[in-house]
C-alpha cells in the first residue's frame, strides 16, 4: 500500500488496520496485521486470514486507516487531516470563503482547497501567517489571506 503518513515507522507497531471503499473511512472492515514491511514510501502487508491472491485482490484500491488511539500523538496546535475536512473557513473580517474540501501536500507547505458559493474554489497556503485559528470542535477556521489571493468582487 502507498503510505500517506509522516511516521511510517510507527506502522510497524500497529496490530489492526481498517479498510474501506471510501476515503472518509466511515464504514470499515477491520483486519489483524500478520506482518508489515516498509519499502520506499510503500508498505507490504499480510492481513490475518487472507491467504491467497484471490482474497487479497478483492481489497485492491481500498483505503487503509488505523484507529485514532493507534495514531502518533500530535503536538500542540496540530490536527489530523480528517478533522479539518468539512470545516468552514472565514477571513479575520468574517467573510465566509467556503468549506475545506481537500488538503494538497506540497514540498514547501500544505495548501487548503476550499469550495464556496461566492468565490468558488479557493487555494490557501498553510502558513503561520495565513492560518490564524482552528476550532475543530466548532468546525471553523479563521484565516488572513495574502494580498491579491482573491479576485476583487
Amino acid at each position: 500500500m502507498r503510505l500517506l503518513t509522516h511516521h511510517p515507522e510507527h506502522l510497524t507497531q500497529i496490530h489492526k488496520v481498517c479498510l474501506s471503499t471510501s476515503p472518509d473511512l466511515l464504514q470499515v472492515q477491520i483486519y489483524e496485521l500478520d506482518a508489515i514491511r516498509l519499502n520506499e514510501g510503500f508498505a507490504l502487508v499480510k492481513l490475518a486470514g487472507l491467504n491467497d491472491r484471490n482474497q487479497v485482490e478483492l481489497l485492491r484500491q481500498m483505503y487503509v486507516g488505523i484507529a485514532i488511539e493507534d495514531a502518533v500523538p500530535l503536538e500542540e496546535g496540530e490536527h489530523f487531516q480528517f478533522e479539518l475536512i468539512g470545516i468552514e473557513v472565514q477571513t479575520e473580517a468574517g467573510e465566509h470563503l467556503g468549506t475545506l474540501q481537500e488538503i494538497l501536500e506540497t514540498g514547501a507547505n500544505d495548501v487548503y482547497i476550499l469550495n464556496g458559493s461566492h468565490y468558488g474554489e479557493v487555494l490557501i497556503p498553510v502558513t503561520d501567517d495565513t492560518i490564524l485559528s482552528t476550532d475543530v470542535a466548532g468546525k471553523t477556521m479563521v484565516v488572513r489571506l495574502p494580498e491579491g489571493l482573491l479576485p476583487s468582487s
